[in-house]
């Protein structure tokens, strides 16, 4: 009975996150494809189609990235997303960390502190124990085992 219990879970939590995966899929496809139109809109303009425009603008042109933006499917586009969201260090979750653990450094060194004084002790406490059963096992006669 435990076994299916575990199962249940499990499957309830996979069927979970499969449905939220798909719901974000829908929303970055949607939000890909808007930028697609836009960017098709944008190529159609003065701006990109006359070439001197184009050369006058130089480093300012966003031609370029509606070339970029068009290169690839939406769809392809939002699954890179959903591979950004679920990968280690996708969308800054990594930097967040960062910032988490140097701006809370002093808070981690005393945790840790406090817990290495705490097993310090107890492993003081328990060598002790052993010590003692040492000591009074060394006066206890031998059990005659037949």
């Amino acid at each position: 009975m435990r076994l299916s219990y575990v199962t249940l879970c499990t499957s309830i939590f996979i069927i979970c996150y499969l449905i939220t995966q798909l719901s974000s899929f829908f929303d970055y496809w949607n939000k890909r494809e808007k930028e697609n139109i836009r960017a098709h809109k944008f190529l159609e303009t003065e701006a990109c189609l006359n070439p001197r425009v184009r050369a006058e603008l130089a480093d300012f042109n966003l031609c370029h990235k509606s070339e970029e933006i068009i290169s690839q499917s939406p769809m392809f586009r939002a699954l890179y997303d959903i591979a950004e969201d679920n990968s280690i260090c996708g969308r800054g979750k990594c930097y967040m960390l960062y910032v988490d653990v140097t701006s809370n450094i002093h808070k981690i060194i005393i945790t840790l502190g406090i817990m290495l004084i705490l097993v310090c002790f107890l492993s003081g406490a328990r060598v002790k124990q052993h010590r003692n059963e040492d000591y009074l096992n060394s006066y206890r006669l031998p059990l005659k085992v037949d």
